[in-house]
């Protein structure tokens, strides 16, 4: 197997070089139940899909921690609010989220969405490589790369 591994194409090509990056610990959220605390940061842009769809959203829970990615079109408070109504609609109520600290997670659109939902937002530290969000993000974008080449990749961006 250990051969197999090194010596497909895919695989050597997508490792990369790792560096050792030191960031502030934090605490990891402890959830009683599914969907009580969750987390979400956005992937891309990608080959635009034939959907219009460039970016990913990926919506993390901490307590059975399994991960769900929305393609969107952008990465607007108005995209992010659409697939947090959707989340939520499906789930149930989120008690506490924990977003990335960019930008397009500021707006007051999106207050608006948690203050709708009683949804306590967290602030989180500035961009960590070592975080648990964007290990996933990560292993979710080698996964469509080793599936697909970088042109294909907008076929399957209709999640």
């Amino acid at each position: 197997m250990k051969n197999y591994i090194a010596s497909c194409h895919s695989c050597i090509e997508r490792k990369g070089f790792l560096k050792t990056v030191k960031a502030p610990i934090q605490k990891i959220p402890i959830s009683d139940y599914p969907f009580q605390k969750c987390t979400y940061d956005t992937v891309g842009p990608f080959v635009t899909s034939s959907f219009g769809n460039k970016y990913l959203i990926v919506i993390y829970d901490y307590f059975i921690r399994c991960t769900e990615a929305h393609a969107v079109e952008n990465i607007q408070s108005s995209s992010l609010a659409q697939v947090l109504v959707d989340f939520v609609s499906r789930h149930g109520l989120i008690q506490t989220l924990y977003p990335d600290r960019g930008s397009n997670f500021l707006p007051a659109a999106m207050n608006e969405i948690y203050e709708k939902f009683g949804i306590s937002k967290q602030k989180m530290l500035a961009y960590n490589p070592q975080g648990l969000v964007e290990h996933l993000n990560k292993t979710l974008i080698d996964a469509l790369r080793h599936l697909v080449s970088e042109k294909e990749i907008g076929v399957i961006m209709f999640l």
